[in-house]
């Protein structure tokens, strides 16, 4: 017996079979249609985000260039991060920090708004259910199933035929719509992509075709674990909403039952406190001990000196050259004073936030392991990863905006001991000359980073892949056929 023949038979039948179906034409016009519109609107979106992202950085370059003064220059230069080049496939609706709760992390901001990704991770595995669930018990009640194994074809012969033509099927209207896709990419002026860009949107499809592969198989097995089409439908639902709807959902509050975060509220309050009243009345005191020994040592109002105008204190200089030094060393004092205070405030607020920061990568990864569960959970992870929105990339802008902040210190600081060696009377609210100041450009994770990261994402699939296939040929070969 040729079996590589038969499997052939089988699939081309199988495929035959699904294309004449009404619900295959509905189904993949409806994908592909909705797949056009999703990315036109997603590609708008990311013109008038570009628009939004270069009009903040010409508007921070004009408010440093008016209001460049030291005790005021950290309002202007917070980093500015572009949106993401996947933003026309890729749409994530991140969570406002300001009214987070203690069950808020990163899952929850990976729930997308109408693009490509969720088209493939709830509307086609919808479809590759709604393909499979009477593939096998439709046969049975219509008699063909009885009629195909009474010729001694193998029963694993006949399920690997069905599933490859049943799993090339639903593959069909998924690559017509990538294809589709990438030429809506390529036309768009607005997208420049570059070969990495082009090797994740690959692997993204190659991600898609093992994850409908998978829903297609939960749909056989339940084909073959019911005895009529009427019931598979339902399991094979019921089965779906789990996996996409129900474990990625509940995820979060699961793990944040189990490890619990302090209030993000309570943190901001208590580091506001401790950076701001509390720091400034340590400035405060120290400063006025240190002015109290200068007025003592040299027979000086240094309160009221420091109090005049910058004009006011060059022309006492003028009168009195000895203050130059006294004026200068005074100041450099009480400088100090402040950087010590800072330091102190600030080590202290960093050791509440560092607690915050470490409970919630703790409840993160909890909730991440518990929606792994979850195929869609999974493909979800893949998705975002590799298009460098993924739970990776609030940490890499937090860390590459802290590496930008510390440059942005040193140089400042630089630029106040300049000013001051030149000029006596210079102070926190004098105009420096910021032109040469250093840029934050945001630098997205490495391909091979992004792929690394979701290594074990691909195995998860994979596996849900291999145990559903190996329980349905078990099932298949104790299915009663009458």
């Amino acid at each position: 017996m040729n079996y590589s023949r038969l499997i052939k038979e089988i699939v081309f039948k199988e495929i035959i079979t699904n294309l004449s179906n009404l619900r295959f034409a509905i189904g993949s016009l409806l994908i592909i249609l909705t797949s056009v519109v999703a990315v036109l609107i997603t590609s708008l979106n990311y013109q008038e985000e570009l628009n939004d992202y270069h009009q903040s950085l010409k508007s921070q370059d004009e408010a440093i260039a008016k209001y460049a003064h030291l005790n005021r220059i950290w309002s202007f230069v917070n980093p500015i991060v572009p949106p993401s080049d996947f933003s026309p496939i890729v749409q994530l609706r991140r969570a406002d920090s300001s009214d987070s709760m203690f069950e808020d992390n990163g899952i929850s901001s990976l729930i997308s708004t109408l693009d490509l990704i969720l088209i493939t991770g709830i509307l086609l595995s919808l479809l590759a259910i709604l393909f499979s669930y009477d593939s096998v018990s439709g046969e049975r009640e219509d008699g063909t199933l009885k009629l195909v194994l009474s010729n001694h074809l193998p029963r694993p012969l006949l399920l690997t035929g069905k599933w490859i033509g049943g799993t090339l099927t639903i593959w069909a209207p998924y690559l017509i719509m990538l294809f589709v896709v990438a030429i809506l990419l390529l036309m768009n002026p607005t997208i420049q992509w570059d070969e990495s860009h082009w090797l994740s949107f690959l692997l993204i499809g190659v991600a898609g075709l093992i994850y409908l592969s998978l829903f297609y198989l939960v749909g056989m097995l339940c084909s073959i674990l019911s005895r009529n089409s009427g019931t598979s439908i339902l399991i094979s639902l019921f089965i779906w909403v789990v996996f996409v709807l129900v474990i990625p959902n509940t995820s979060p509050f699961l793990a944040a039952q189990l490890i619990e975060v302090p209030s993000v509220f309570k943190i901001e309050k208590e580091t506001r406190r401790i950076t701001g009243i509390e720091r400034d009345n340590i400035i405060r005191s120290n400063s006025k001990a240190v002015i109290r020994q200068y007025d003592d040592r040299y027979n000086i109002h240094a309160e009221e000196i420091l109090r005049l105008s910058q004009e006011d204190q060059k022309r006492l200089i003028t009168q009195t050259p000895e203050l130059d030094g006294i004026i200068r060393k005074l100041r450099s004092e009480l400088n100090n004073i402040v950087t010590e205070a800072n330091k102190h405030q600030d080590k202290i607020a960093e050791s509440l936030s560092e607690n915050l920061r470490l409970r919630s990568i703790q409840q993160t990864k909890l909730s991440t392991q518990i929606a792994s569960l979850s195929p869609y959970a999974s493909f979800l992870f893949i998705t975002t990863n590799l298009s460098d929105n993924g739970l990776n990339k609030a940490g890499n802008e937090n860390r590459q905006s802290e590496a930008y902040t510390n440059i942005l210190s040193e140089y400042l600081q630089k630029k106040k001991e300049e000013a001051q060696k030149a000029d006596a009377t210079f102070n926190e609210n004098s105009y420096i000359d910021l032109k040469d100041k250093p840029r934050f450009i945001y630098q997205p994770e490495t391909i091979s980073d992004r792929i690394k990261n979701t290594t074990s994402y691909w195995g998860i699939l994979i596996i849900f892949n291999g145990v559903l296939l190996l329980v349905s040929f078990i099932a298949f070969n104790r299915y009663d056929i009458r």
